[in-house]
């Protein structure tokens, strides 16, 4: 009997196997179907589900590979603010929370198994984010609710920071790289697709919390900013403006041949992402984005990217000018100078504010109810908002000079560990993404308290230490090669 015959033998015969298991699998369903309702057994398979994710976690947990985990979690986390939480409304047990602790219980009870050292920059910016977290969290106890002041100061200044640590130091991005971007395209698409739904519908699909959406102009008439799974429209431009970096960025890193369904993928993925920047309307946002990309223009020098510029902010004000035509009332207020004028307005607050309060701040989330009772300042006609609507203002403001200085310190040495790649004769890649992280981050900062949203720092950290990880894997790689000769 030649090979040929027996490969045909056990290809059949493989198949019979199949068949027979499948067959098998089919006559279990429908009995069970018969037997039972559609709500019992969707019961019976979440109750299986639940149980196998609780054992493979543990799994993980107890060898210190956590890596599977963090996969998953980036797959499904935007969904896991509305589904797996408890309770509904004042979560106390989250996804992430849980995800993160095991994170950092995985760093602390599997220390030997720590796969790289962090670079002095970023050691020196995770010290200086340590103090801050620090003097944030003595701020919180002098908040006038201090159960929320400490829901904020851990689900966005903490447990970010376990992420980041797990990321740097024992994330195996180069090994998981190639999964990691079919799983993120999948994400932004379904996220995509609910921020879609909610600009058709003028509904909230998945409310949090007492948050819904901000309709401009009347329903029907107008347009709504939309929030996705999430619990604010800032939140879901900024996330899908660090996805769309990510998936650039792993698209040229990793190498080989694509076959056509990744490709189509990675298509879907990037306009399921500009989708997601696109529909909250923030301006700050899109501004942001296209300095971004004017930065990175002017870094690589390529006059095609500076053609594309200009085609995008001409494109971008063609859109508004269509928009204002079919939703007059409704764009007015997107494209007024009053917001403008207000925050103008508003730093002059806070600026009285930190004088009368300068070494120690009024308390975290206290500006608010703190500006309220002062008097309310002008500029060009135009009231302030009693918000500082700045990241740089907010901590000054309610963590005063202790909490600001580490504060400083550590977005310096976060710039210092990302200037650390630089080189003016070829510039790398890793460095162009990671500067237009930083200018996104800091950029919408600067017209609003981002640094107060947990999903907005947990995606900025997951998406900027992923990046930083690879940069660094690829520069030991580099290095032991010169070394090696």
């Amino acid at each position: 009997m030649d090979i040929h015959t027996q490969s045909e033998m056990a290809g059949s015969l493989s198949s019979r196997r199949r068949e027979f298991y499948v067959g098998i699998a089919t006559t279990v369903v429908i009995l069970l179907w018969s037997l039972f309702s559609a709500n019992e057994i969707l019961s019976v398979i979440s109750v299986l589900l639940g149980l196998t994710a609780f054992y493979y976690v543990a799994y993980c947990f107890l060898y210190g590979h956590m890596d599977p985990v963090l996969l998953t979690w980036a797959c499904i986390s935007p969904f896991g603010y509305y589904y797996l939480v408890y309770p509904q409304h004042h979560s106390i047990i989250t996804f992430d929370r849980v995800v993160f602790i095991l994170l950092f219980m995985t760093i602390v009870l599997h220390e030997n198994k720590t796969t790289s050292i962090l670079p002095t920059q970023a050691r020196r910016a995770g010290l200086g984010w340590a103090l801050f977290c620090l003097f944030a969290g003595i701020a919180a106890a002098r908040s006038w609710n201090v159960l929320y002041a400490y829901r904020v100061w851990s689900d966005g200044f903490v447990l970010p920071s376990f992420l980041g640590w797990y990321i740097l130091t024992r994330f195996e991005a180069k090994r998981y790289s190639s999964a990691l971007h079919p799983l993120l395209c999948v994400m932004i698409t379904a996220v995509a697709a609910i921020a879609l739904t909610e600009a058709v519908t003028f509904q909230d699909i998945m409310p949090l919390g007492d948050t819904g959406l901000e309709v401009y102009g009347v329903v029907n008439a107008g347009f709504a900013r939309v929030n996705g799974p999430f619990g604010f429209s800032q939140t879901v431009g900024m996330v899908g403006a660090y996805i769309f970096l990510l998936l650039l960025y792993l698209r040229h890193s990793i190498h080989g041949i694509w076959p056509s369904w990744r490709k189509v993928l990675h298509g879907m993925g990037l306009l399921a992402a500009a989708v997601c920047v696109i529909l909250p309307f923030s301006r700050t946002l899109l501004v942001v984005c296209i300095m971004a990309f004017l930065m990175d223009a002017w870094i690589t020098k390529s006059r095609k990217k500076y053609i594309y510029f200009f085609l995008i902010v001409i494109g971008c004000i063609t859109i508004f000018m269509l928009l204002n035509m079919i939703f007059p009332y409704a764009t007015e207020t997107r494209t007024s100078l009053v917001n403008l004028w207000s925050r103008f307005a508003q730093w002059t607050q806070d600026m009285q504010l930190i004088l009368q309060h300068p070494f120690f701040g009024v308390g975290l989330i206290n500006s608010y109810n703190t500006l309220a009772q002062f008097t309310t300042v002008e500029f060009l006609g135009i009231n302030s908002v009693d918000s500082p609507h700045n990241d740089f203002f907010s901590i000054l403001v309610e963590t005063g000079m202790l909490g600001f200085v580490p504060f400083m310190y550590a977005q310096y040495h976060l710039w210092r560990a990302v200037k650390e790649f630089w080189d003016p004769i070829a510039v790398p890649l890793h460095f162009r993404y990671l500067l237009f992280m930083l200018i996104i981050q800091w950029g919408h900062g600067m017209t609003f308290d981002t640094i107060y949203y947990g999903e907005i720092n947990v995606w900025f950290v997951f998406v900027f230490c992923v990046i930083y990880r690879l940069a660094t894997q690829r520069e030991t790689k580099n290095h032991q090669e010169v070394l090696h000769g």
